[in-house]
């Protein structure tokens, strides 16, 4: 509710009477400084947040339409500053994110030398499976066929293919390890 004593304040802060002003920030700046706080869990960015307003409103002065009390007008205002504060934090956040991101896939480039290596390694140990273990692991692996269809391709059951590829990457990990000694 806008009282008369708003409305007075009001009027003497659109003329620019700095006693006004002082006498809104030192009524109001402390507890909206304890408000933003526990908005933003942060003394320093909560005063930022706090001055800013008052520099807001000490700025568009001429301009200021208040509807509700000042004591909302403030809170109100604190609340908008300190969400646009949180966006410009988010979006800078994933700015540096990515960033980030993008310098960390360009210092990791593969090395298509080691990619081969690797692969040599894998095939190699794929190789000396058993004949049947092998099938159904290439199947799975490299053609991309579910157990169930592997089962109805090689007329075995579904828990033999589980097996057969449990066991194969079982043998391939035990060749690959036995590969860096």
């Amino acid at each position: 509710m806008f009282s008369e004593k708003d409305e007075t304040l009001v009027k003497k802060l659109r003329s620019g009477n700095k006693p006004a002003f002082t006498f809104l920030f030192k009524t109001y700046y402390k507890p909206l400084c304890i408000y933003c706080t526990s908005l933003t869990k942060n003394k320093a960015s909560s005063e930022d947040i706090v001055q800013n307003t008052f520099v807001k409103i000490w700025k568009q002065r001429e301009k200021l339409v208040i509807r509700t009390s000042i004591k909302n007008y403030l809170y109100r205002s604190v609340y908008n500053g300190f969400i646009n504060e949180y966006k410009k934090s988010k979006k800078n956040s994933d700015t540096l994110d990515s960033v980030y991101l993008d310098a960390l896939h360009k210092s990791i480039e593969p090395d298509d030398s080691i990619q081969k290596e690797k692969l040599a390694k894998v095939d190699k140990a794929i190789d000396t499976l058993p004949k049947k273990c092998k099938a159904v692991f290439i199947l799975n692996k490299k053609e991309g066929y579910s157990y169930e269809e592997i089962a109805n391709i090689l007329n075995i059951s579904k828990n033999t293919v589980e097996n057969h590829i449990s066991n194969a990457l079982s043998k391939i990990r035990e060749s690959l390890f036995s590969q860096k000694r």
